[in-house]
């Protein structure tokens, strides 16, 4: 999930980006290779993909993992890379 509470306090989806197994397609300039996979709880490499998406919470089964902050500053950077920000 990259929405944060602010997001949150008005929108009632969850804003979500793809994470990926698929690391050897993860070639593209905004994508990241995650430096810390296993201890984000993910059970293969994995890799950030800038494809951003809404989902409604009731759909969500189980978390899969918690990505670290050093991960997710990175990540973070990517996006707003992708975006423009």
């Amino acid at each position: 999930m990259v929405s944060t509470a602010a997001y949150h306090n008005t929108e009632p989806d969850l804003l979500l980006a793809a994470v990926t197994s698929q690391v050897a397609k993860a070639t593209g300039p905004f994508d990241y290779l995650l430096a810390q996979w296993q201890a984000a709880g993910l059970r293969l490499p994995s890799a950030l993909k800038p494809v951003l998406f809404t989902l409604d919470p009731a759909r969500v089964l189980h978390r899969v993992g918690t990505l670290t902050p050093t991960d997710l500053a990175q990540i973070d950077q990517r996006l707003r890379l992708a975006l423009g920000l």
